[in-house]
């Protein structure tokens, strides 16, 4: 298991989680729909970076359903969970998304 899906495993398990998966599905909003940089809003998060993985987590399901509601075939959505895991791993290590 890679470190990303470790520390998001431990992660989704506390109490407050959903409310995290929630702030990344709206900054997945304001990415898709408006432009604003994934890394930018995520470093002006005053979160430790176990958190900011649960938020990236949110955005990534939102990107994913953002394909889906597009019309999106089943290999672009496949290519889109790709470029998700590696997004977390590259935050995880880097702390940049990698995505603009």
């Amino acid at each position: 298991m890679t470190k990303a899906l470790a520390m998001l495993a431990d992660n989704l398990t506390y109490e407050g989680s959903y409310k995290l998966e929630n702030l990344g599905i709206k900054l997945g909003k304001l990415y898709t729909d408006k432009g604003y940089p994934l890394d930018l809003a995520l470093g002006l998060l005053k979160l430790p970076l176990e958190h900011k993985v649960v938020v990236l987590h949110g955005a990534c399901q939102w990107l994913i359903e953002h394909k889906r509601n597009s019309g999106a075939g089943e290999n672009a959505i496949e290519r889109q969970r790709k470029t998700n895991r590696k997004m977390q791993e590259d935050f995880v290590r880097s702390g940049e998304t990698g995505i603009y």
